[in-house]
């Protein structure tokens, strides 16, 4: 059976494991990429109801590192699952800048899924790494791939062939753990640093709407209000403010600031413009800088918490931030000419 994919039409990978899975006794599944990100395990796992088919079976991983693409947060999130095994194949044995353009690399993008009691099993194999750009709704690849099963010609000796090749790999690669992670995501920052534009082959899924984002960068410039600690969020960029709750808890410099307001208004005739001005904590100097509002887990009062982090716009810190809104959401600049980000 053959699977295809393009632009704005994803491939059915996700579909058709979810259907193998459901026709497979006490299944076993293999599955291998080359990349991997948070949200192509999101695409590759879920079905439209969020059912994941890793909660119906015991599954191993192995996934490459080449060029740093395999997000550490993919790794983590596949590692955490409960049913799975999770490795990483490092050229050379040792997590070094070396390791992320060197051979052997692991290339496949292979599903294996195989009844630990009857012996039926399905073989997939397609172009799509576990991306984005691979696997969401609104995918940017044109991707093509095969099914096979045990009803359909896989064979005995397919099968064999293939537990073969996988634990030849399996036995090279490392296992995922948290020692493991924190040496790849240092060696990772530090390859980006010096390779920007790596980042941008397979970014993680775009945000296209501030209310999406996680982290939200603005230019300050003179900022208002009387202690000069008001932000004005534009129409745009409101949505990224839980602002129904009329106040929100910002931390700040390791300090939690409960109680800040949040005001949504429309400015005077003639513009009627709709702001949402944003009451900063006190006591700090924001004026010609650039702020970072990134979005926290609620607080026991379930009141909407933000970590605030202030920066000099030269700083490499907001280059850093430039980068990610490029990359994976919007960056842009308001009517009067401050920039600004969301990712």
């Amino acid at each position: 059976m053959l699977i295809t994919g393009g632009p704005g039409r994803p491939i059915e990978l996700s579909e058709r494991i979810h259907e193998a899975i459901g026709t497979v006794v006490s299944p076993k599944v293999r599955a291998g990429f080359a990349y991997a990100t948070e949200s192509g395990i999101a695409s590759l796992c879920e079905d439209e109801q969020g059912v994941d088919w890793r909660d119906e079976s015991q599954s191993e991983w192995i996934v490459g590192i080449d060029q740093g693409i395999t997000e550490p947060d993919a790794l983590r999130e596949l590692a955490n699952h409960r049913h799975a095994d999770v490795r990483v194949l490092v050229p050379g044995g040792e997590i070094n800048r070396r390791a992320l353009y060197t051979r052997p690399r692991f290339h496949a993008k292979v599903v294996f899924i195989q009844s630990e009691t009857s012996g039926g099993a399905y073989l997939i194999n397609s172009s799509a790494n576990m991306t984005a750009s691979a696997l969401e709704d609104t995918p940017t690849n044109y991707e093509v791939g095969t099914i096979q099963s045990t009803e359909t010609g896989l064979t005995n000796a397919d099968i064999q062939k293939f537990n073969e090749w996988w634990e030849y790999a399996w036995n090279r690669s490392q296992v995922v753990t948290d020692e493991f992670l924190r040496d790849y995501e240092e060696v990772r920052d530090d390859w980006f640093e010096d390779n920007p534009e790596i980042q941008e082959f397979e970014s993680s899924e775009s945000v296209n709407h501030a209310s999406e984002a996680t982290c939200l960068y603005i230019e300050t410039r003179a900022m208002t209000g009387g202690s000069r600690n008001q932000i004005e969020l534009s129409e745009e960029l409101s949505p990224f403010i839980e602002d129904r709750y009329g106040e929100i808890t910002i931390v700040y410099n390791g300090t939690t600031h409960t109680g800040c307001s949040v005001s949504p208004r429309v400015t005077d005739p003639p513009f009627g413009m709709n702001i949402t001005p944003v009451y900063l904590p006190t006591g700090y100097d924001y004026t010609d800088s650039c702020i970072h509002l990134e979005k926290l887990p609620f607080d026991t009062n379930n009141e909407p918490r933000y970590e605030l982090t202030v920066a000099d716009p030269g700083d490499d810190i907001v280059n850093q931030w430039r980068m990610r809104a490029k990359t994976q959401g919007i960056r842009d600049e308001t009517g009067g000419g401050r920039e600004y980000g969301y990712y």
